[in-house]
């Protein structure tokens, strides 16, 4: 327990920090308060008082940082229980075993193993987890780390790093009112670790081992880094801020260094994966960052890993569709399946694989439903698989073709579909095979998805197709319609597709 007078005097800090630095914050565009953050921060101060930071981390609240309303005793629980299944569909559990949370304030904690862990904790470990995972993949987890973090949030990720990692040091950039936090759990749980902040207007002296700072100061950090990270804040960023931390990336990472971004796209400034690419950083990976949302129709974030490039290759157009491709195919819930194709055309470059890609992409940014039905039909027929049957069989869901939809999602799931996109294959099938009453059936269906149950199990005994139709349209950012037949070539293709598969 870390009780209030070093809790005081790392506030104190802070303070004569942010006095001296605040008005820099002004117009720099790495500063830029998002609407997602201006919305959180309006009851928050720069300046909070021990007691404001002991109501952070008081027990009754579900979450960190942007938690509002108060949860009872059994909600909480709940929560914890919830978040455990989520995360442990990705998170092996000697990482979680070998996770100690340093308590600062007085959070509900419940015992997983030897271990006593927050919600809000446990919540981090899954980040935690997959950078651990990306430096050993990208070979840079033999050595002593200097790590950025854009965004930290409270700190618990930083927390995490620093137990199953070798950390030479690690450095937080982030807005005033989340720095305050971060600043102050770490520095009074790491008390071992020199902290230092950096100063906006000018080059600090020494750096210490833990050091905190405003965007302004991101050009007298001390670099190279070994890796950049960012958790969903750049998808609540606008482009221009989002441009300025990815340059500041290219000039400051290591040779071999690695930018890791968990994030989405679609929600502030970047509007399709593709926005995120720079010609000075290249992308190398590209997967779905949890095995399934934080609910049933949330966004899905995906991980990116970005490294130093000086080739302007021919591909760059190839990739960009590749990527646009990609990032929206994470929003169905494919994840295993698009690992091979993943890997194919970002590592590997393959001509066939960025091509495939490419048409996909031509079928998400369709300018008119005939373009996109005549993309489709072409897909199906040239690279049937389980991905383009799942693809095809969610558009014709949302369009209202049930039984042409419903072949194609079975016929996925006969040709191996994986991971959510299955799971989300069968809610669909159950809500038109009138499964809903079945509560074996729903209870199994909401067991490959932890911590979705209740989502479920609702959507599945409502029968609610409507919702399950918006939220594709939402993705293919297409009409929810019954489509009109036609002799023309789409109407054939699909007469001939249509007739195949059901004589199967």
């Amino acid at each position: 327990m870390i009780y209030s007078n070093e809790i005081s005097d790392a506030l104190d800090k802070f303070h004569s920090y942010i006095a001296r630095n605040i008005a820099a914050c002004k117009d720099h565009p790495a500063a830029k308060v998002s609407a997602f953050w201006s919305e959180h921060f309006a009851d928050r101060t720069n300046f909070p008082d021990v007691r404001d930071f002991l109501v952070f981390r008081r027990g009754d609240y579900v979450y960190g940082i942007g938690d509002t309303v108060p949860g009872s005793p059994e909600r909480k629980q709940q929560e914890f229980a919830m978040t455990l299944r989520s995360i442990g569909l990705f998170t092996p559990g000697a990482h979680l075993q070998a996770l100690r949370e340093p308590i600062v304030g007085s959070p509900l904690v419940y015992t997983l193993g030897e271990n006593q862990l927050s919600t809000s904790y446990l919540l981090n470990a899954g980040t935690s987890w997959r950078v651990t995972e990306l430096l050993r993949q990208h070979g840079l987890s033999d050595r002593p780390l200097r790590i950025c973090e854009i965004g930290a949030g409270w700190g618990a990720c930083a927390s995490q790093l620093h137990q199953v990692c070798e950390v030479d040091s690690y450095t937080i950039v982030d807005l005033p009112e989340n720095l305050c936090l971060s600043s102050t759990y770490l520095t009074t749980t790491m008390p071992g670790r020199q902290s230092t902040f950096i100063e906006c207007d000018s080059a600090s002296g020494a750096q210490g081992k833990l050091n905190f700072a405003l965007p302004p100061a991101i050009d007298h950090l001390d670099g190279p880094f070994d890796v950049i990270i960012n958790t969903m804040s750049f998808q609540e960023m606008d482009r221009e801020t989002v441009d300025t931390y990815f340059a500041w990336a290219g000039r400051t990472l290591a040779p071999d260094g690695l930018l890791i971004s968990f994030n989405a796209h679609d929600k502030a400034g970047i509007l399709r994966p593709s926005d995120y690419l720079r010609k000075d950083l290249e992308i190398c990976h590209l997967m779905p960052f949890r095995k399934v949302p934080a609910g049933y129709f949330n966004t899905i974030p995906y991980e990116s890993v970005f490294r130093r490039t000086n080739t302007d290759t021919d591909a760059h157009q190839l990739i960009s569709s590749a990527v646009d491709a990609l990032g929206e195919m994470v929003q169905l819930g494919l994840d295993g399946d698009l690992a091979p194709l993943s890997r194919r055309a970002l590592v590997e470059r393959e001509q066939a694989a960025l091509i495939l890609l490419t048409r996909i992409r031509d079928f998400f940014y369709a300018p008119d439903e005939k373009v996109r039905q005549t993309t489709l039909a072409r897909l199906l027929q040239e690279s049937p698989c389980a991905l383009t049957l799942f693809l095809g069989g969610n558009y014709w869901f949302a369009q209202g073709c049930f039984e042409l939809a419903c072949k194609l999602l079975e016929g996925s799931l006969e040709q191996g579909l994986q991971d959510f996109a299955a799971t989300r294959a069968r809610v669909m099938l159950a809500c038109q095979q009138n499964k809903m009453s079945d509560a074996k059936f729903v209870e199994t269906l909401a067991g490959r998805a932890g911590g979705l149950d209740e989502d479920i199990s609702r959507i599945v005994s409502a029968r609610d197709i409507s919702a399950l139709q918006n939220h594709i349209a939402r993705i293919y950012d297409c009409p929810v319609t019954t489509p009109v037949r036609s002799a023309g070539l789409v109407g054939s293709v699909f007469a001939r597709l249509r007739g195949s598969l059901l004589n199967n």
